[in-house]
């Protein structure tokens, strides 16, 4: 009836939302810590599914979905942009150039999304027309909202603008609200490529032109900003950064001056973190390496220090459950897999799991044979 009518039911368009601190190392009095995720009817979700089903097929079918974001999206994921991303800025960077990339971010990108301008681009971008236009300007109007927090709900209140965050159907009316970026970057001579909400600018040049390039991003940037603004969304400057690339012998030579973001002067830095992975100038992999290698050898340390006082025959069994899960989470640290590791990275990693191994096993023969030794002694003193 829903889907035949155009029309939601209002009572699956009501939600309470439980804030979740967004990383756990973020003050916990701060409001802007916090992601709102709504929690909604399961019948609601079920009802946007079929519609998400049947609306990114026809999305695919027109060729309709943005090219340059890889979220919410079949066969796509941070991996995928990560590797568009930086084989991009590997093949300029071999080549001789120089690149600049630019990561930005949005302010509470899903809440902040405005109806009337979503559902004009519906109808007027994508094509979407009668009953199926009037469902989903159902779907995003007269949505109520209760937050719970620490054993106390809220007053339920009427929401103007916004897709709910942790529903079917928002993150994909989001994908399409924001489409229009990566075709501006391009009228802007500027690369880019998308996951949801996070940016990833980039363009390269020559040596000698890192002037041009960084006068080329400012300008894209700003124009961004502008459209951004124009479609009430918010481009946050404070956790915008910019990373100049180019081989290790060329990177003392990079340009350090300050960029011009909003009004703002953003000043370039040598490692960055892109969608989870630590990226330097260079672009390799040291420091994002480094910390899961310096957990596992804290977790061997800590492994080593209580293994003597486990029985001998749980020793091995002990040893393998431990490290083995320990190792399988540190060859998929962060979003990329064994296909972003360079090979030196994959070999580091079993070295030092065969090498672990074999001394846990010196000792367990070791202790084999003091313990046979021991017998014999006992059995020759016997006698």
């Amino acid at each position: 009836m829903s889907l035949s009518s155009g029309i939601v039911p209002t009572n699956y368009k009501s939600a309470y939302s439980i804030p979740r601190l967004k990383k756990p190392t973020l003050p916990c009095g701060d409001l802007a810590s916090y992601r709102p995720i709504s929690n909604l009817p399961f019948l609601s979700k079920l009802l946007e599914r079929v519609v998400s089903v049947q609306f990114t097929e026809y999305l695919s079918s027109a060729g309709l979905l943005p090219v340059h974001q890889s979220a919410y999206r079949k066969f796509h994921s941070t991996e995928t942009a990560l590797l568009k991303v930086v084989t991009d800025l590997i093949e300029a960077i071999d080549a001789g150039d120089h690149a600049l990339l630019g990561l930005l971010d949005l302010s509470a990108a899903f809440d902040t999304v405005d109806h009337d301008v979503l559902i004009e681009r519906l109808a007027r971008t994508y094509g979407l027309r009668s009953t199926a236009l009037d469902w989903l300007r159902s779907y995003l109007l007269d949505r109520r909202q209760s937050v719970f927090f620490d054993g106390v709900s809220s007053s339920v209140r009427r929401l103007v603008c916004g897709v709910p965050q942790g529903s079917v159907l928002g993150p994909l009316l989001f994908l399409l609200y924001t489409a229009d970026v990566g075709e501006l970057s391009a009228s802007l001579g500027l690369s880019s490529h998308f996951y949801a909400d996070d940016s990833q600018l980039y363009t390269w040049g020559h040596p000698s032109s890192d002037g041009l390039q960084k006068r080329r991003m400012e300008l894209g940037v700003e124009r961004i900003a502008e459209w951004m603004r124009s479609n009430r969304l918010c481009l946050n400057s404070e956790k915008t950064e910019f990373l100049w690339c180019a081989t290790s012998r060329r990177c003392p030579h990079l340009d350090t001056g300050e960029l011009s973001v909003c009004g703002s002067l953003i000043s370039p830095v040598t490692v960055v973190r892109d969608l989870g992975v630590m990226l330097q100038s260079d672009l390799s992999k040291k420091d994002h390496v480094a910390r899961p290698v310096s957990r596992c050898f804290r977790q061997l340390r800590l492994l080593n220090g209580c293994i003597k006082s486990l029985p001998f025959e749980w020793r091995p069994t002990e040893f393998r459950f431990r490290f083995r899960a320990r190792n399988c989470r540190l060859a998929s640290f962060g979003p990329v897999s064994y296909s972003f590791y360079s090979f030196l990275d994959i070999f580091v990693f079993g070295l030092v799991s065969f090498s672990v191994y074999c001394g846990f096993r010196h000792i367990q023969n070791c202790n084999k044979y003091s313990y046979r030794a021991n017998r014999s002694e006992s059995f020759v003193c016997s006698r």
